[in-house]
């Protein structure tokens, strides 16, 4: 925020400039510096299998995939064709498409929650 940086100017600098170690740019204060995000490091991404949203953090992608799990264990996803039970509405829709596409039916009709 401004009343941060405006903090951080009164400041006496003792660390000497902010400068990227990796890159050489050089910024006006350790605010601006530590909210850089240098070309020359390897930003990895972590993309969830589900929904394909994307975490710059494995950690991150751990915490949401838990949002894809079934609430309860007994919980499955059930084709309406073969009878065959999936733990995700993913990997319903993949066997669907690939083993059971023989004759079209929409997603609401192929996916039966199954409660044990």
């Amino acid at each position: 925020s401004e009343e941060s940086r405006r903090n951080i100017a009164q400041i006496e600098n003792v660390i000497g400039d902010c400068v990227c170690a990796l890159c050489k740019v050089k910024y006006e204060d350790v605010f601006r510096l530590a909210q850089h995000r240098c070309p020359r490091i390897m930003h990895e991404e972590y993309r969830c299998p589900e929904c394909e949203k994307v975490f710059s953090c494995p950690a991150n992608l751990a915490s949401h995939r838990r949002w894809h799990k079934p609430k309860d264990t007994a919980e499955l996803f059930e084709c309406s064709t073969c009878l065959a039970s999936f733990d995700s509405k993913k990997s319903l829709r993949m066997h669907a498409a690939q083993c059971c596409s023989r004759t079209p039916r929409s997603l609401s009709t192929l996916l039966h929650l199954k409660m044990s």
